[in-house]
C-alpha cells in the first residue's frame, strides 16, 4: 500500500502536533526530574554518608527522557521554520496544490 504524501500545509500541522506532545513530555520529565532530585537532596541532609544511595537512581532516565525531548523540540522547531518559509515564498510566487506546485505565468 502506497503511503500518502502530506502537502506542505498538513505537514506543518503534523510538525505542530509532534511539538505539542513533546512539550508535554519536556514537562513531564521535568517535573519528575525535579521531585526526584529533591527526594535525593532530602536523603543527602537528613542521612549524610550512612545513607544509601542506589545505582539505580531515576535521575539518569529523567535526564535522559528531558534531553531527548528538548532536542527533539529543537529540531521540530527548525523543519517547522523552514517549512514555513517555504510554503510562504511559494505562495507568493504561486500556488501550492497537493504535491504540485504550479507558478502563475506572467502574462
Amino acid at each position: 500500500m502506497k503511503k500518502k504524501t502530506l502537502t506542505p500545509e498538513e505537514l506543518l500541522a503534523e510538525i505542530q502536533r509532534r511539538q505539542l506532545t513533546r512539550i508535554q513530555s519536556v514537562r513531564s520529565s521535568a517535573v519528575m526530574l525535579r521531585e526526584v532530585c529533591d527526594s535525593l537532596i532530602k536523603k543527602i541532609d537528613n542521612e549524610g554518608l550512612n545513607g544509601y544511595f542506589s545505582i539505580n537512581s531515576e535521575c539518569r532516565r529523567h535526564a535522559i527522557s528531558l534531553h531527548k525531548n528538548c532536542l527533539e523540540l529543537c529540531m521540530f522547531r527548525g523543519w517547522y521554520q523552514e517549512l514555513s518559509a517555504y510554503v510562504q515564498e511559494k505562495s507568493e510566487d504561486g500556488i501550492i496544490k497537493g504535491n504540485q506546485e504550479t507558478r502563475e505565468e506572467d502574462e
